[in-house]
């Protein structure tokens, strides 16, 4: 259960927003809310939820599209009894249009004023009218039936009261149609044809481009106006049976019209059915994303549940706005918990974050891993063209290490000109080479770092046999272990995290060889391969694989295990 005194918030709050967040609470017609009080909880079916708008007087703003009469079993005629997704409204097209100009003239009332002259000119010198004419209940859905699979078989019907004046606007249409053509594609790519079927006219857009795969159809009768994405769906509802039974026939509609107030407005799904033609393609497509193992996304078709196991469960959802003597209540049923507008104002930005954390750290992480790529390109371009990676460290005469290996990539990362700026004859330190910390490129910066300036946690792995041990120079063909086995880089944590100029790296410890990577990824840290690969390693991992088989390039080993795990 939960409870908003919404004029108190509105009182409290308004002010300190200024003139935009007075126009929004306007808009929304929240200055006549009193309170918002929703209930959300379980019955013998599934879930219910219902919330109440409190009015004080008559609604305002968008509130005003709800204060129509409510729907009778008869308006639903147009919406037949096995269409799996479907919506009814009592709508008033002229009420519609005052709103939208009510709420333009809050927001900016000169821009209001010529939008309501322009309708006028509209209506007045050309005679085009299009909301006034149509009835008051719309109707939308789509029908197995009827050929419709989900979204392509989505099918309007809004009723007529003004056909000759409607039959007019329409010839007006076409004709402007016709003379200034569609926004958006060429005068010669479309055509607007017309047929006859069961003694009505269907128009429809003849589009020839590719990338538009559909053929907008509608159809004015002497009662309705009826418009799809393709002429069949118009065929199927002219062409249909009084057989077929409507939307309020169905149980889970009719009992709306049975208990209390009946709806101004109607959304329903038939999760059985629409589940049924869904599932089948779930499988397919988790199989078809298997690529993004490779960015650290594991996906395992082997843990969904098989459709029996979770059809027999699914009922239809049902969700329906009516008046009441408190204001206006909205109440859902369905299988699945959700649906309460109260319960999710609150408690949906808690309920997201888990979600959006874990969609932000994959981007982070698919971020790093870009990184790491290109760092690994730059280093096989570099074997390219020296027949060697560089050295963890360039040194002078004396052997003294002046500056790291990701000083001597920077013209293969596209850094030349910063690579020109170096004294490379000179240590990172010195007074020249230290100006130029600040200018860290970005590839060496993980987005999930708080390192300080200047400071990367892209290391490689120093010792006597790694693929870096110091200041010699490694080919390719001293990594007998394979390079797909051996780690060229990796991404440490933040208190590891060097100079990026600074010829240092992260030395392993033999005791416990994951000290210093893990902590910025959760359950395990990116390395790069000698390949040029970049994958993720997941904990546990095995001490002793990683310090004598990954981080060792000579042993001759191969590992015959899979270590690469992904993250949890």
């Amino acid at each position: 259960v939960t409870y908003l005194d919404v004029k108190a918030l509105v009182e409290a709050l308004a002010p300190l927003g200024g003139r935009r967040a007075n126009v929004a609470v306007d808009a929304l017609g929240l200055r006549e809310v009193t309170f918002m009080a929703s209930a959300t909880g379980l019955d013998k079916k599934g879930f219910v939820s219902r919330t109440l708008l409190g009015l004080d007087g008559r609604p305002e703003g968008v509130l005003r599209l709800a204060a129509g009469e409510p729907l009778t079993p008869e308006d639903l005629a147009p919406i037949p009894r096995d269409a799996t997704v479907a919506a009814a409204a009592r709508l008033d097209g002229e009420r519609i249009l005052e709103t939208l100009l009510w709420i333009a003239r809050k927001i900016n009332p000169e821009e209001a004023e010529d939008i309501s002259d322009q309708l006028g000119w509209m209506q007045q010198d050309l005679g085009i009218d299009l909301l006034k004419p149509l009835g008051d209940v719309w109707c939308l859905y789509n029908s197995p039936s009827e050929g419709g699979l989900v979204a392509t078989g989505l099918t309007a019907v809004v009723g007529v009261k003004d056909h000759a004046r409607l039959a007019k606007t329409h010839k007006k249409l076409l004709a402007v149609t016709m003379r200034q053509g569609v926004e958006g594609f060429p005068r010669r790519s479309w055509r607007i044809e017309r047929f006859e079927f069961a003694g009505q006219e269907v128009y429809f857009l003849n589009a020839k481009e590719r990338s538009f795969p559909l053929a907008p159809a509608w159809c004015l009768t002497e009662k309705e106006l009826i418009v799809a994405l393709f002429p069949q769906n118009i065929k199927a509802y002219l062409s249909r049976g009084e057989r077929s039974g409507s939307l309020a026939e169905v149980p889970a509609v009719a009992e709306l019209f049975r208990s209390g107030e009946a709806p101004v407005a109607i959304w329903y799904v038939d999760t059985p059915k629409l589940f049924e033609l869904i599932y089948p393609l779930v499988p397919m497509a988790m199989q078809a994303a298997r690529g993004l193992w490779e960015d650290g996304i594991a996906l395992d078709v082997s843990i969904l549940p098989s459709a029996c196991a979770i059809g027999r469960h699914l009922r239809p959802s049902v969700a329906a706005v009516r008046r009441s003597q408190h204001g206006i209540e909205i109440i859902s049923r369905r299988t699945l918990p959700g649906g309460n507008i109260g319960a999710a104002a609150i408690i949906a930005p808690a309920m997201l974050l888990p979600a959006l954390s874990s969609a932000r750290q994959q981007a982070r992480q698919a971020h790093s891993m870009s990184n790491l790529k290109q760092i690994g390109l730059a280093m096989h371009n570099h074997h390219d063209t020296y027949k060697c990676f560089p050295a963890a460290y360039s040194t002078d005469n004396d052997g003294k290490p002046l500056l790291s290996w990701r000083v001597q990539i920077l013209p293969y990362l596209g850094q030349e000109a910063l690579h020109k700026r170096f004294h490379l004859d000179q240590p990172w330190d010195s007074p020249h080479n230290k100006q130029l910390i600040a200018l860290m490129p970005q590839v060496f910066k993980p987005a999930d770092s708080r390192a300080g300036q200047g400071k990367t946690n892209y290391l490689t792995i120093r010792g006597k046999n790694t693929a870096f041990p110091g200041r010699e120079k490694i080919k390719l063909a001293d990594i007998n272990n394979g390079p797909f086995d051996t780690i060229m880089v990796v991404e440490a944590n933040d208190r590891s995290a060097v100079i990026w100029t600074k010829p240092d790296d992260l030395e392993y410890s033999e005791e416990n060889p994951t000290a210093g990577l893990v902590g910025l990824r959760r359950g395990g840290f990116l390395a790069l391969f000698c390949d040029g690969s970049v994958r993720f390693l997941g904990l546990p991992i095995d001490n002793q694989v990683l310090k004598t088989r990954l981080f060792i390039r000579n042993d001759g080993k191969v590992i015959k295990e899979p270590v690469f795990n992904q993250p949890r």
